[in-house]
């Protein structure tokens, strides 16, 4: 038998270096082979020896079965249970794939649960403090607009007493002369009237600013929670409510192929914005934006921070665009700022930057960006 012969262990190989009586049987013939050289192959599982003759295999297919480390054989008993046990191996290699992808499925959804539970601490945290210094913002408006009043109502008591005092000086002055004295008081009393206006004008000013910086902060605040969603197919549902569940159901979708953990729950309300196009036009009509309120600050910002992974979502998601929900003024600044982008790329004739804005509302800049090669 060659030391080449298949299924010769390493055991086996030691003792053959130190006994070479050994005996190898063919358990078809029962002949017996002492000769190293003898062709007889042994079974690489249960062990057994068939010689070349009983297999009819010839010179050659001996040598080539022998002379390669990658052919393997196993005699006709033991060949059905090696195969039946790669093909096990198979089955198992498959199902524990499928768990490992179900395992790490649900680690990604466990890992965005946890960081949702941490965002709304942090929010939870964010909003005490956020209520304290609104209730002192507030508070501050209000002493503010009744120190302005409290100036308004001593600067008038000031103008009437050096009003008063004027009109007794004149009079003392002119006294006897009737037509002078009627002329110098209109003038005085025109001025001081018109210095008066003036103040009234300011107050007025002054209230006026700070109602519209009260109400910009109550616009934001409303809208703290809200994104708005662009491109979302528009379904022809002929009942308000199924339009409605299928958008809702469409951006859940979306926030799934973003692995933030939002549930239904977490959608307050979903809606379309602007009026319904009659569905008997000619032209397609561009789908309405869809607005949506979360119920925390958190679950927004997890939403918002997560958008980059748009670029590798299905292709139903790639042209949706989603943005904060932006006050008239914020939208005005951003409009204004986009005007400037433009400008400044137009002016850039290098062609290797874009320009774009970015930063959340009321703090938002141009970003000067290289393009990608």
């Amino acid at each position: 038998m060659s030391r080449n012969s298949k299924g010769l262990t390493s055991k086996e190989k030691e003792k053959s270096g130190k006994d070479r009586s050994e005996v190898w049987a063919c358990e078809l013939c029962m002949k017996e082979f002492r000769d190293e050289n003898s062709k007889v192959l042994e079974c690489e599982r249960c062990e057994g020896h068939r010689c070349a003759k009983c297999l009819k295999l010839t010179d050659e297919a001996y040598e080539v079965l022998t002379s390669r480390s990658d052919f393997h054989w196993f005699c006709g008993g033991c060949e059905p249970k090696v195969l039946q046990a790669i093909q096990l191996e198979k089955e198992i290699e498959a199902k524990l794939s499928d768990v490992m992808s179900k395992m790490d499925y649900k680690l990604k959804i466990s890992e965005g649960n946890v960081y949702k539970k941490f965002a709304e601490l942090e929010e939870s945290l964010n909003e005490k403090s956020k209520n304290y210094a609104t209730r002192n913002d507030l508070k501050s408006m209000d002493e503010e607009i009744n120190r302005v009043k409290t100036e308004v109502d001593k600067q008038l008591m000031i103008k009437c007493t050096e009003m008063q005092e004027l009109s007794s000086k004149v009079k003392e002055i002119y006294e006897g002369q009737e037509g002078e004295w009627t002329h110098v008081v209109k003038k005085q009393v025109s001025s001081a009237l018109e210095s008066v206006n003036d103040n009234i004008n300011e107050v007025q000013y002054n209230l006026s600013e700070t109602r519209a910086e009260a109400q910009e902060q109550r616009e934001k605040e409303n809208r703290r929670n809200n994104v708005v969603l662009y491109n979302i197919p528009e379904s022809n549902g002929a009942r308000a409510d199924d339009r409605n569940k299928e958008d809702a159901a469409f951006c859940l979708q979306l926030f799934s192929s973003l692995q933030v953990g939002v549930s239904e729950e977490d959608l307050i309300r979903v809606f379309r914005l602007g009026k319904r196009s009659d569905s008997s036009d000619q032209a397609r009509p561009r789908p309405r934006p869809v607005m949506i309120h979360f119920g925390s600050y958190s679950i927004k910002n997890l939403v918002m921070e997560s958008l980059f992974k748009l670029r590798h979502a299905e292709q139903k998601f790639k042209g949706i665009i989603v943005t904060h929900d932006m006050t008239r003024k914020e939208r005005d600044e951003c409009k204004n700022l986009v005007g400037l982008a433009k400008q400044q790329e137009a002016q850039d004739t290098s062609g290797e930057y874009m320009y774009r804005v970015r930063g959340r509302p009321g703090n938002m800049n141009i970003k000067k960006i290289r393009i990608r090669q």
